[in-house]
């Protein structure tokens, strides 16, 4: 699959469309034409031989050009991941916040506050208990969301980030 990306960049994409036995060939003659050589623990050397010099700087390029194109989508890719898991929970957490507040609303409909005096105790542990119920629930609303604005921005800081990473230091 990262081959046939690369030659899609390539002035090798139009033999792409014939046979099997042609389609085999292009990609020999690609890989063929191909040598990465690593120079150190951060560096690589991606160098290409052909026959048509312009065909050879294609493959150099689109092998680099695919290689951070791939670390992209999959930096990308668990971003999306992240995402859409948080942005799943926002609305159950939400209803549960409103049950939570629908259930004070409730109680204290049916116990209004006495004229004189105070709330006899279980009713003042029960509106205590009904309070911390919606303050767990705004707490984990919001830390949902901050988490899911987490990896919003992550993915937007996805491709940034690899392509500061994966440098081409001379073509």
């Amino acid at each position: 699959a990262f081959v046939r990306a690369a030659i899609a960049k390539t002035g090798l994409e139009a033999q792409m469309g014939g046979d099997q036995q042609s389609v085999r060939q292009t990609f020999d003659e690609f890989r063929n034409s191909l040598l990465v050589v690593p120079l150190g623990d951060k560096l690589m050397e991606v160098r290409a031989t052909h026959a048509d010099p312009a065909l050879a700087q294609q493959i150099a390029a689109a092998t680099v050009d695919s290689y951070i194109q791939w670390q992209i989508n999959k930096g990308y890719q668990e971003s999306v991941v992240a995402q859409g898991f948080f942005a799943n929970l926002i609305a159950p957490l939400q209803e549960e916040l409103q049950t939570a507040r629908d259930n004070m609303q409730v109680y204290l409909e049916n116990y209004p506050e006495p004229l004189r005096g105070e709330r006899p105790p279980e009713e003042q542990m029960e509106i205590a208990r009904l309070a911390s119920e919606i303050t767990r629930s705004e707490e984990r609303l919001t830390e949902t969301l901050k988490a899911e604005e987490q990896a919003r921005l992550a993915l937007a800081k996805s491709e940034s980030i690899t392509r500061q990473t994966y440098l081409v230091i001379d073509n």
